[in-house]
């Protein structure tokens, strides 16, 4: 498994305010949702990501996000790590992440 790193741009003229999830296996850039915080934000496209690379098939541990000062990171724990656990409020905040990015 990869690590996501998730970075936001800002609007430009030309474009609308955007966050881009990328790993080595590949990217996706979603716009901007105001209607989320920054960690949503940023957790929704590592979401977005691990959902365009059919990984949310063979992961079933929960996706754990830390900050850099320009960036986030997000991993998955490995499956015999079973420590790693989300907060119900986690779970349902992820829940409506997954709810909010356009159809595949």
């Amino acid at each position: 498994m990869q690590a996501i790193r998730t970075k936001y741009h800002g609007f430009t003229n030309f474009k609308p305010s955007r966050v881009t999830a990328t790993a080595e296996a590949g990217k996706i850039t979603l716009s901007w949702e105001h209607g989320f915080d920054v960690e949503d934000n940023h957790r929704r496209a590592a979401l977005a990501l691990v959902r365009k690379l059919g990984w949310d098939k063979e992961c079933y541990q929960p996706l754990v996000t830390g900050g850099f000062p320009d960036s986030y990171v997000h991993v998955f724990p490995s499956k015999y790590d079973a420590t790693v656990t989300l907060s119900r409020e986690q779970q349902e905040k992820d829940a409506a992440l997954i709810a909010s990015l356009p159809k595949k």
